[in-house]
């Protein structure tokens, strides 16, 4: 995820939350994601690990909290409400994400 300018924030429960310098990071970063948990399962011979990716874009708050970097706000709602949409080996973006001004078309 470091080639793609990204971080993983927090793991809450089994979803792990990551942020992006900029929105193409993001889409860039989640094929490679899911094809290396893809490859992680076909090692293990069992689809052990399944993955559903979602991606929003906009403000939120940032706090430092323990010496660990959070982000706050109605961005990250509405992130785990796109990652809730999409289904196994899916990656699903917001509008704000997949809009041409921010996915260079």
């Amino acid at each position: 995820m470091q080639e793609h300018s990204g971080a993983i924030v927090k793991s809450i429960g089994d979803a792990v939350m990551a942020v992006f310098s900029r929105p193409t990071d993001a889409v860039s970063a989640a094929p490679r994601i899911l094809g290396g948990i893809e490859h992680y399962n076909a090692e293990d011979g069992d689809p052990s690990i399944i993955l559903k990716i979602g991606a929003h874009r906009g403000p939120s708050i940032a706090v430092t909290l323990n010496e660990n970097l959070d982000y706050f706000g109605q961005t990250v709602n509405v992130a785990a409400r796109v990652q809730a949409l999409a289904d196994a080996e899916e990656i699903c973006l917001s509008e704000a994400v997949y809009s041409p001004r921010w996915c260079g078309r």
